[in-house]
């Protein structure tokens, strides 16, 4: 490929490299196949080193921590979080250590908490008997919570850096919208907002399928 291109500077790829190459489409299909297996296989490997290094270090510190701290989310869709949260709690606070699994008929949310990969470990048995283990269960929980608390969909009562969004706005903000949008220089119509954001969304990608000779939309 190299010294193809070295040859030929100014010829376009299509003409010079891909002619080049034994590449056919099963060849590229069966390593894009190998390329996701091992993707799939590392990130599950991370998850049990993740798990591993936080049932027997971690866990009992973060447990600690969130027993003192209130969480709450100002959006409904959220709610699964605070309540896996709030179920962490209470276990610890109950139920011993010795008990594995969380109470068959227990309402555990894992849907949009627990990674896929993580999800993998956190069922023990089979049948009426299946549980889910509570110290991978936390390990799931704690890692959604972090990417949760970033962005503030989760918030920290009483916190600086963490707290309620709502609380980052001015106290007269709802009072004084209009002249507070004038100066963020944003629409108060929210359909006039996302259809300036689908024109500018539009334009670009028009000049990248431009700048692309015209192939940068196909298929």
């Amino acid at each position: 490929m190299t010294e193809a291109a070295l040859q030929s500077p100014g010829d376009r790829v299509e003409d010079v490299i891909l002619p080049g190459r034994a590449w056919r489409a099963r060849d590229a299909g069966g390593a894009a196949a190998r390329v996701q297996a091992k993707g799939t296989s590392y990130r599950q490997h991370r998850q049990r080193v993740f798990k591993a290094s936080c049932t027997s270090h971690y866990r009992a510190g973060l447990i600690q921590i969130i027993e003192v701290l209130e969480f709450g989310s100002t959006n409904t869709v959220h709610a699964p979080m605070v309540e896996a949260l709030a179920l962490i709690k209470r276990y610890k606070a109950d139920v011993p250590e010795r008990v594995k699994c969380y109470a068959s008929g227990e309402r555990v949310p894992v849907d949009g908490i627990v990674p896929a990969e993580l999800a993998e470990l956190m069922y023990q048995g089979d049948g009426e008997r299946r549980g889910i283990l509570r110290t991978v269960y936390e390990c799931g929980v704690f890692q959604a919570l972090r990417e949760k608390l970033r962005c503030k969909e989760i918030w920290v009562a009483g916190a600086e850096k963490w707290r309620n969004p709502d609380l980052d706005l001015p106290a007269d903000f709802e009072a004084n919208r209009a002249e507070n949008y004038a100066q963020l220089r944003k629409p108060l119509d929210p359909r006039r907002f996302t259809g300036e954001l689908r024109e500018e969304l539009d334009a670009e990608m028009s000049a990248l399928n431009d700048a692309l000779g015209g192939k940068g939309l196909a298929g």
